[in-house]
């Protein structure tokens, strides 16, 4: 397993050792700007299949992707009306439920014609992100079911057998995952998370 602070990425050099290990299948492990995720390009049936198992996760169970932009999101994605105020909280801790366009049929880990969508609020991600050309999948860096991990040093021995990359960062988060709104039909709140319901229902009546 390669273990490189997150500090490191700010070297094209880093970046692209770890861009071209996710484009030969690797799982990397990596903190956010709420837990830490886990994940790996989404456009190789038999990684993500990988990743579910790493994770004992039910392949009927959606992942959600981190995308680098907006403009990139658009690209997988489509943003109905009643979305375009939230996408002021973007980079930040929520995940936006969309309506997917046709280029997600690229994409495994996905059920039926919606997609969660992140930014993360940390540059050095999203500039590796952008230089792979393609989001990644994210979802908590935990076996299903467990408590999720607040760094690179609570990960589950288990899970980081699986792990082909290791994105360590000294930061202790608080676990309090994103918070998940579906903008399908209507906006309903899945999970509240690091942004309260006041402040999304504020945002849209403003």
């Amino acid at each position: 397993m390669l273990k490189i602070p997150i500090e490191d990425l700010q070297s094209s050099q880093v970046r692209s050792t770890i861009i071209e290990q996710l484009k030969l299948g690797a799982i990397i492990a990596y903190p956010t700007d709420t837990v830490v995720g886990i994940g790996c390009i989404g456009t190789r049936q038999f990684v993500v299949e990988k990743l579910f198992h790493s994770k004992q996760r039910d392949s009927s169970q959606p992942v959600s992707f981190a995308f680098s932009s907006l403009q990139m999101v658009e690209k997988y994605a489509l943003i109905p009306p009643n979305a375009q105020k939230l996408l002021s909280l973007l980079p930040g801790p929520i995940t936006l439920i969309l309506p997917t366009s046709r280029t997600s049929e690229k994409l495994y880990g996905l059920t039926g014609d919606s997609i969660g969508i992140r930014i993360f609020d940390l540059p050095v991600l999203s500039m590796l992100i952008e230089e792979l050309g393609e989001p990644i999948i994210t979802t908590s860096a935990n076996i299903s079911g467990q408590a999720v991990a607040s760094s690179s040093a609570e990960l589950d021995e288990e899970l980081l057998s699986w792990l082909d990359v290791l994105i360590t960062s000294v930061k202790t988060f608080d676990g309090e995952p994103s918070t998940v709104v579906s903008c399908i039909d209507d906006i309903k709140i899945l999970r509240e998370g690091a942004i309260t319901s006041k402040t999304i229902f504020d945002l849209l009546s403003s």
